[in-house]
């Protein structure tokens, strides 16, 4: 007797459930992954992005370009002196709001740090980094890519490999190409979150071996890459790349077809989703260890609120609880009562430490979100339930029912109550939403 078609699919998708609902391979299915909260809407207290200075007449512009070719005409075209000339015209183009003839200048400056005192020289530090702070305000992330490429490329002449800088820009630039993955995902090209995955993990490994002759990590340093690590395998699973392995599985096996064949990239970041939880979960674990040996509560209290939270994400909510009591304990126990108010007085959208955030974006991105009030409770389980809008503007009921829509699904640290997660009705809180 044959199975009518109908009930075949309804067999599939029982046996698909069951396996979402097992976890069967330890991660999460992407069609119900936590909010990423920080992407799509954000605190609203969050800085307004700098406005930059309107653009008017420049009637010293000649006066500054007489200036430079006066400097020029005494010291020759890179003698001393003209790098600053030339910087300090650049600030007067941006105060009247020439940002291109600002920009020119200060490129220009740069070059002849470079001339005058070689290609890898650190006086060019700050104008690139004022170079940087002008590129994002106008929104031309193509340029600031350019630039924060180059300081990561200076950070590696100028700093030795074991050097605390030389970690600290290299979680600069990682931090940087999470912003530029965020502005522009490209769910067809993993790779930037699998060498981002490699990278952070050589760190350690190459500090951690022992024929190595680096400097091994302080506490500090390694719990800066797990975080680090961290947020790519926060990135990686909440980013749906397509790829669905008891789908691909289930849907092969039953309709006959070949089961769908990935490129290398595709099934390493697919193997890095699916262990997402438990590797997040032993580099947290393993920093504790470290911690506990070293004696450093309040760090061993930032780990255990970390170790809670991750749990909370992947859908861990007792575990999440016992290890928020520890974190609580800690304080208490080192009396610092402020600190354990600030985590745990009041729900926190989670993750906490903004991976989904690039930014508020230019001001006039950001003159165009829409601001919205919510009311809802969160449970004792990080969730969100009875979700209300507050006076919303009726021009704004579109993007308001799309934040509903996503806060179901984000996830909260809940309050604690003398160590207890507990239920938190009422809560009021203002997003700004693109």
């Amino acid at each position: 007797m044959t199975t009518p078609r109908s009930t075949r699919w309804l067999v599939v998708l029982a046996l698909l459930s069951a396996l979402h609902g097992a976890g069967a391979y330890g991660a999460l299915d992407n069609r119900s992954v936590p909010t990423a909260y920080g992407d799509r809407f954000y605190d609203a207290a969050q800085p307004v992005p700098e406005a930059l200075p309107p653009r008017q007449g420049a009637p010293e512009a000649d006066a500054w370009q007489q200036r430079i070719r006066d400097k020029t005409y005494e010291s020759g075209p890179y003698g001393p002196g003209i790098a600053e000339t030339v910087e300090d015209a650049g600030r007067y183009f941006l105060s009247r709001g020439d940002y291109n003839t600002a920009i020119q200048q200060w490129r220009r400056a740069v070059h002849l740090i470079r001339v005058n005192d070689g290609l890898y020289s650190q006086r060019q530090l700050p104008l690139l980094e004022r170079l940087l702070e002008t590129y994002l305000a106008l929104g031309d992330y193509e340029r600031a890519d350019e630039t924060e490429s180059y300081l990561h490329f200076l950070s590696q002449k100028n700093y030795a490999e074991d050097d605390s800088e030389q970690l600290q820009a290299t979680l600069r630039w990682l931090n940087w190409q999470r912003q530029q993955w965020l502005r522009n995902p490209d769910v067809t090209q993993p790779r930037l979150l699998l060498q981002q995955w490699r990278m952070l993990t050589e760190l350690v490994k190459e500090r951690d071996a022992e024929e190595s002759t680096l400097a091994k990590l302080t506490l500090a340093e390694r719990e800066a890459l797990v975080q680090a690590q961290l947020s790519v395998l926060l990135l990686a699973s909440a980013t749906d790349f397509g790829l669905d392995r008891e789908t691909d599985l289930l849907m092969g096996s039953r309709m006959g077809d070949r089961p769908q064949q990935l490129t290398m990239e595709e099934t390493q970041i697919r193997n890095l989703q699916e262990s997402g939880y438990s590797r997040g979960r032993g580099r947290l674990q393993r920093l504790l260890a470290r911690q506990r040996k070293g004696g450093d509560k309040a760090a061993q209290a930032r780990t255990l609120l970390a170790l809670g939270d991750w749990h909370i994400w992947f859908d861990s909510p007792g575990r999440a609880a016992e290890r928020y009591r520890e974190s609580w304990d800690l304080l208490t126990e080192t009396g610092d009562v402020e600190q354990r108010q600030r985590w745990f007085g009041a729900p926190v959208e989670l993750p906490e430490n903004g991976v989904f955030w690039a930014g508020p974006g230019t001001l006039p991105e950001y003159e165009a979100q829409a601001l919205l009030q919510i009311q809802f409770d969160v449970t004792p389980q990080g969730r969100v339930r009875e979700l209300a809008l507050i006076d919303t503007p009726e021009q704004e009921s579109g993007r308001a029912s799309v934040l509903l829509r996503q806060m179901r699904s984000m996830r909260f640290r809940p309050r604690l109550a003398d160590g207890e997660a507990v239920i938190t009705p009422d809560v009021v809180r203002s997003y700004r939403v693109r």
